[in-house]
């Protein structure tokens, strides 16, 4: 009485005839039995999302005409969690698949099937972080390598969106034309202390903010105050000269280039090699604490090789009488060299 059709793809009908067991004659006629076959609807069409930080999450499907859409947990099988073309999840921390099966309204077919729809959770939006403090002198640029990205920006929803920005009161920033990236290089001279920060943003997250860097610009340093010195024949002579705030001296022996001498680096005070002429040096000032801020000029300091002190010459001796007075004593030759007041 029951009849098990072969694996049909469309409708196909079937005739059954009535037949007597005893003996054996059959009906002279036949009752159809038609199947109906009703296709698979497609699957629903659906859409990534995602959010920034934990918390619900609205999905939606499109399916074929005439079909509604059955929310699962699961690829195949399971129990449909929702059944209508948007479903709103729970809370969630992570980021959690989901699966769209269309079912047909009219003959409860269901798509062969189901559409993933991916719900991410991305962590909150982190700024990063930037290095490049740096000291440098009045009108200069800072190290050529440009700020260091310590760390990129991460998390947030979207493609992460850099800017630079510059400020002179480290309150009130502006944006850098042109400066879009995780790196930024100074190309202009400063002539005042100058802060960087670096910004990131995307189309769904509020702008984040990185750390400050600060460039601190310190004016030209400056050498005064020479205090030459002398001495008497061949050997050092100790020389002086006085350096502005931060600042120290390096000596050398010509007022451009030339060669910093032994004994010479970062003293205000300048014990010079053993020399048998007057010498000329040269104290250039620079800053202790801003690398490669040295004075615009060196300051001259002599050192000044006099010759053996000598006697000199007096007149010669007198002959007189008892009693009387001699002639003037003369210097025919006054005493020289040597060194200090004769």
């Amino acid at each position: 009485n029951t009849f098990t059709t072969p694996l049909l793809s469309n409708s196909t009908s079937y005739w059954v005839a009535q037949g007597n067991l005893s003996t054996g004659c059959i009906s002279t006629s036949r009752t159809a039995v038609s199947v109906i076959f009703n296709s698979s609807p497609a699957a629903p069409i659906s859409n990534n999302v995602s959010r920034c930080g934990s918390g619900s999450v609205q999905l939606t499907a499109t399916p074929p005409n005439g079909a509604t859409v059955a929310w699962y947990t699961v690829a195949s099988g399971g129990t449909a969690i929702a059944t209508s073309n948007t479903y709103s999840t729970p809370s969630l921390t992570t980021t959690t698949n989901y699966y769209a099966e269309a079912r047909n309204i009219s003959t409860g077919c269901i798509s062969a099937t189901r559409s993933i729809t991916v719900a991410t959770v991305n962590g909150s939006l982190n700024p990063g972080s930037i290095s490049g403090d740096e000291n440098i002198c009045y009108n200069s640029k800072p190290n050529v390598n440009g700020f260091t990205s310590v760390a990129a920006a991460s998390g947030g929803t979207g493609t992460l969106q850099y800017q630079w920005q510059s400020s002179i009161d480290n309150t009130n920033f502006t944006n850098i034309s042109g400066a879009t990236i995780a790196t930024y290089t100074v190309s202009n001279t400063l002539t005042q202390t100058t802060y960087y920060r670096r910004s990131v943003k995307t189309s769904v997250d509020a702008i984040q903010y990185s750390n400050v860097i600060t460039l601190t610009i310190f004016n030209l340093p400056t050498a005064s105050n020479p205090i030459d010195n002398a001495r008497t024949n061949t050997g050092p002579v100790i020389l002086n000269a006085t350096a502005s705030s931060n600042a120290t001296l390096d000596w050398y022996d010509a007022s451009t280039n030339g060669t910093l001498q032994t004994g010479g680096q970062g003293v205000t005070q300048f014990t010079t090699p053993s020399i048998s002429r007057t010498t000329s040096f040269f104290a250039e000032a620079r800053l202790s604490n801003a690398p490669g801020c040295i004075s615009a000029s060196r300051l001259l300091v002599v050192a000044t090789i006099n010759g053996s002190l000598t006697p000199g010459d007096i007149a010669s001796s007198q002959a007189i009488c008892s009693g009387s007075t001699s002639a003037p004593l003369t210097s025919v030759t006054d005493a020289n060299g040597g060194t200090g007041t004769i």
